[in-house]
């Protein structure tokens, strides 16, 4: 749970930036639906989001906490499931797996079943340990991974099994299992650096394109980064790559067989945001500067529409960022909601035309922190 004072060190380095570069408010959101989520008795941060495409549910995560300074041993991880109306159809709650604590959840998956996979943290391990749970939160298997292992992703895949990626220590960590848990393959990419998978995608004969982030270390934030682009086969094994300096790549499939990726072009504090789009053989098509921010975007995501554009979304100082970008590569419009709430841990899904945006609604009233859930469900 975040505590008053990161809180304050979060507005502060707000305050500090106003200067950065101005976003431009055009036009309106499409919004079909915006909605808060939470009970009053606990604080909750999103960490995972997920998308049924049978269910047409959305799959929340994340971690709660009490209120009360005095109840310590109230808290865990929680899943919601919220349909395409904005009703809340599961509440979930897990306060401790294998007689530990939990301290954070890194991925989740749906399955077909309306059971969830997680990547979760252990309290006082700190390892990786993955989860699954049924409809009513019951814990159908958990397994500890090695030491030093952290999952940013996972895919389900076309064949009901599911891709984990992230990474092992320094190398980057692609990993395979059923739906038991079971691992089938695991593969690690050694490129001499701090390397990691972030992001990824399932092509439609099988196989799977990923994101990879090789350079310095501080989660190639504040420091130059490389982008591998790697199109697999569905056994893991390489076919092509691609790389390109950037860092905090998203990747999303458009039409045709197109791929999108969006990436941080920035080395320093600074960010500079552009969209690169690749054909089915992952060849450049074209290659879009979005918006350049000073330390004010924490993360970003890209998604596609029906028509063949593009969504890229992310907080900036705090408050929702929304780009539209043609399939050709043209920015149409941005959007930058500079009065709405403060939120962290923003994230956002797209399925067809449906696009949501998650985020951790913070504010402090009554020397304490509020945390709920936001939903915004728009249709551009």
């Amino acid at each position: 749970m975040k505590t008053i004072f990161a809180i304050l060190i979060v507005f502060g380095l707000i305050i500090s930036h106003a200067n950065a570069s101005d976003i431009a408010q055009i036009g309106k959101l499409p919004t079909v639906w915006d909605n808060k989520y939470g009970d009053e008795m606990y604080a909750y941060e999103k960490r995972a989001t997920a998308f049924s495409p049978t269910e047409n549910t959305l799959y929340i995560a994340g971690i709660y906490s009490s209120y009360d300074r005095n109840k310590k041993n109230i808290e865990g991880i929680w899943v919601w499931k919220i349909n395409a109306n904005g009703e809340k159809t599961a509440d979930l709650k897990v306060n401790e797996i294998q007689g530990e604590k939990l301290r954070d959840i890194g991925a989740m998956s749906s399955t077909e079943d309306g059971s969830t996979i997680l990547a979760a943290t252990l309290l006082l391990s700190g390892r990786t340990i993955l989860v699954k749970l049924d409809a009513k939160g019951g814990i159908e298997f958990s397994k500890k991974l090695e030491e030093g292992v952290h999952i940013a992703k996972i895919i389900k895949t076309i064949d009901n099994k599911y891709l984990c990626i992230g990474y092992q220590k320094n190398d980057s960590l692609l990993m395979k299992i059923d739906a038991n848990g079971e691992v089938l393959w695991e593969k690690i990419n050694d490129r001499g650096k701090d390397d990691m998978f972030i992001d990824g995608i399932l092509t439609e004969d099988g196989g799977f394109i990923l994101i990879e982030n090789s350079g310095k270390s501080a989660q190639f934030f504040l420091a130059s980064s490389e982008i591998w682009l790697t199109k697999y086969d569905s056994k893991g094994e390489k076919i092509t790559e691609k790389s390109f300096q950037g860092r905090h790549g998203s990747i999303a499939r458009g039409k045709d067989g197109n791929y999108a990726i969006a990436y941080d072009k920035s080395g320093t504090a600074k960010q500079d945001i552009w969209i690169k789009s690749f054909d089915k053989d992952l060849n450049e098509k074209w290659n879009t500067n979005i918006t350049s921010t000073d330390f004010g975007l924490e993360s970003f995501n890209v998604g596609s529409l029906t028509n063949g554009d593009y969504i890229v979304t992310g907080p900036i100082f705090l408050r929702p960022w929304v780009s539209y970008i043609d399939a050709a590569g043209a920015k149409k419009w941005d959007f930058h909601n500079k009065t709405m709430e403060p939120a962290s841990g923003t994230d956002f899904i797209s399925k067809d035309n449906d696009c949501y945006i998650i985020s951790s609604v913070v504010a402090i009233t009554d020397q304490r922190i509020t945390n709920k859930v936001k939903v915004i469900k728009f249709q551009p």
